[in-house]
């Protein structure tokens, strides 16, 4: 699955295409600070990418891995991923979460089609969020897919895109469940922080 790919095309349509003549100059931006992981439950882990300023909680049996900026959650069917991408532009944070949300999803490359996702609904988390849903078909693997955008946004510090992609027919309904849980346990943190403790 061509997901990490994806996620990057999606931020590239998402952010700039705006007149900067018009935009005013940005004010100072508010100093980030790290926030913890919520507490996790039992057998789950914590996982760090210092280069992204992100943290998340990992699920028992899951597998994460950075890629730069990206993190990247895999079940431990292979069935389920969870890509999380932070931006820290200012084109993000000038992009209303339920626009963001649904240009990443329509942006979303390596399906055959259009894809068309749902009205943008709440997404209960840390920072405020919003979600958009919807399926597509895999070109490589012509896999139907479950998918699910979160974008989720730090005051005016990082806007948080995060990618649930899932087989439509076999996922396990816990995985799918522990895939959700663990997108509402990211948190944000300077760049280059080191986890305390």
């Amino acid at each position: 699955m061509a997901l990490l790919a994806a996620v990057a095309l999606a931020l590239a349509a998402c952010g700039g295409g705006g007149d900067d003549d018009a935009r005013p100059e940005p004010g100072p931006r508010p100093v980030e600070t790290a926030h913890k992981l919520p507490k996790l439950k039992r057998g789950w882990d914590p996982r760090v990418n210092r280069r992204a300023g992100i943290a998340i909680g990992e699920p028992p049996g899951w597998t994460t891995r950075n890629r730069g900026t990206t993190t990247i959650l895999r079940s431990p069917d292979k069935l389920i991923a969870v890509t999380v991408t932070p931006d820290r532009t200012d084109d993000a944070h000038d992009i209303p979460l339920e626009q963001f949300a649904a240009r990443t999803f329509v942006a979303l490359s390596g399906f055959e089609g259009e894809l068309r996702p749902s009205e943008p609904r709440p997404f209960k988390s840390r920072y405020p969020a919003v979600q958009v849903q919807g399926r597509g078909t895999a070109a490589d693997t012509g896999v139907r897919q479950r998918l699910r955008v979160v974008v989720m946004r730090r005051d005016a510090l990082v806007t948080v895109v995060a990618v649930i992609a899932e087989d439509a027919r076999r996922a396990d309904k816990v995985f799918s469940r522990n895939a959700v849980d663990a997108v509402r346990t990211i948190r944000t943190r300077p760049v280059g922080s080191v986890p305390a403790g």
